[in-house]
């Protein structure tokens, strides 16, 4: 989980992302404040990574949806953080994350 926390901090250098810890669970916010909704939790043991992410609620089925994944490495959670703080439109507006996304689409 270590790993994980390094990532997220030289990948995202001047955003703020605020977590919350639960057993060996990262729970992601967007503010500094632990009654403010999560938008993505990571749980992780060794370079095996669960991701699960809020959709918003335009876009949901129902109130409270989910999206769940998984990764085999550091870089693919890295790649799979990414896409999971684009569409769960925590940190919308954030040109850092706007262009790590444009970086994705690139590949």
């Amino acid at each position: 989980m270590l790993d994980l926390l390094e990532m997220i901090n030289h990948t995202f250098p001047d955003t703020q992302l605020w977590g919350l810890t639960s057993l060996s669970r990262l729970v992601i916010q967007a503010e500094n404040d632990w009654k403010s909704p999560w938008y993505i939790i990571v749980s992780g043991v060794g370079n095996e990574y669960h991701l699960e992410y809020l959709v918003p609620d335009d876009k949901s089925p129902w109130q409270g949806a989910r999206v769940v994944g998984g990764a085999t490495s550091l870089a693919e959670a890295r790649r799979k953080l990414i896409i999971a703080m684009h569409e769960c439109e925590g940190w919308s507006g954030n040109e850092e994350l706007a262009d790590l996304v444009r970086f994705l689409n690139e590949e």
